[in-house]
């Protein structure tokens, strides 16, 4: 009976009919395999006998399945969902079903898998379907029914491909800039501006502009670069260095004890104090002269003298007497030593009167 059962299922299997006589009744119905199987093709027994391969007697067949415990009417019945295989219904046999030929087209049957293709009766699909739309503000995956789904998300962090605003978010489902982009590229002699799409543009202008150099001021714009005259840090003062250091400005350092000028002419050997201050001493204006007085005053020029005409004063000659000025000069009288003796000869020494004999 085993042998008569395979070699049935061969020709099931197969979809062949090996000979005239085709096999038409239910296996149950054969108790003794010899004795009952006149319809069957002897090479089919000859190989059962041999232990030959079943495949070798369908060359040329399609290959196909039988479902021996399904009854059906029609072709409908028989549906295996299975867009690869052809399905019908055998009245004596049961449902039987055909693969497809690798390659045939078919119905995967899954919104997100396209263009399937019969392999060893499977669909296989060709494509999968992409969902993504390119938009940061959706979330997207794809439904065997429905196909692509979007989720739209609101406050999440996004890029709006627009290089002009910044800090963009997602509302609703789209990505919107919070905040217009700064071009400020920190030179006064460009004008910056943001254009949509294309980003920061910088325009040259003309004009004054603020040197950021302490040691640089009156800036011009030219060619787009500000360009200032150096710091004139000079404060006037003999008693300060004035340099002018870079990122400070001017800085007076103080040069006490230098010798400077204060300016005025009543003043003599000026030097510089350590508050950078020029101060000096009071002119000397001494003319050892005892028949002026000695005076100095700025609008003068300096020092001058005033006469003192008649005032007693000491000529310096012991032996003049009676000294008094005479215009800016102290001028005295001869002292008289006359003996009244014409043999000596009568002078004045020291202050002394002094006869020598002849």
């Amino acid at each position: 009976m085993r042998l008569f059962f395979n070699a049935i299922m061969v020709l099931l299997l197969c979809g062949c009919q090996p000979g005239a006589d085709s096999v038409t009744r239910d296996v149950a119905e054969f108790p003794d395999v010899h004795e009952d199987v006149a319809g069957v093709d002897e090479d089919i027994l000859d190989l059962a006998d041999q232990g030959g391969d079943w495949a070798d007697l369908c060359s040329g067949c399609d290959l196909m399945e039988v479902d021996v415990t399904t009854t059906c009417v029609l072709d409908v019945d028989c549906d295996d969902g299975n867009p690869c295989t052809d399905d019908f219904c055998d009245e004596g046999l049961g449902c039987r079903h055909v693969l497809q030929p690798d390659g045939e087209p078919c119905d995967t049957g899954d919104a997100c898998a396209l263009h399937g293709e019969c392999q060893a009766g499977l669909c296989d699909p060709q494509t999968l379907v992409d969902c993504d739309d390119d938009n940061p503000c959706t979330v997207e995956e794809c439904d065997a029914v429905l196909g692509c789904v979007q989720e739209t998300l609101d406050g999440v962090a996004c890029l709006d491909d627009d290089p002009c605003t910044v800090g963009e978010l997602c509302e609703s489902g789209v990505c919107v800039g919070v905040t217009l982009k700064s071009c400020d590229d920190e030179n006064p002699c460009t004008g910056d501006f943001c254009v949509p799409g294309v980003g920061c543009q910088h325009s040259i202008v003309e004009g004054s502009c603020g040197v950021d150099d302490p040691c640089v001021s009156n800036g011009t714009c030219q060619l787009g670069v500000c360009i200032g005259e150096f710091l004139d840090c000079a404060d006037g003062n003999p008693c300060t260095q004035d340099v002018c250091k870079a990122g400070v400005g001017c800085v007076h350092e103080i040069l006490a004890g230098s010798s400077c000028n204060d300016g005025f002419v009543c003043t003599q050997d000026d030097r510089c104090d350590f508050e950078g201050h020029c101060a000096g001493q009071d002119a000397d204006c001494n003319d050892l002269n005892s028949c002026t007085v000695d005076q100095c005053a700025e609008e003068s020029g300096g020092c001058f003298y005033t006469a003192l005409p008649g005032e007693p004063c000491d000529d310096g000659d012991s032996c003049t007497v009676n000294d008094q000025c005479d215009s800016l000069f102290c001028r005295g009288s001869a002292m008289k030593c006359d003996d009244g003796d014409e043999g000596t000869v009568d002078s004045c020494v020291a202050g002394e009167c002094v006869y020598e004999s002849i």
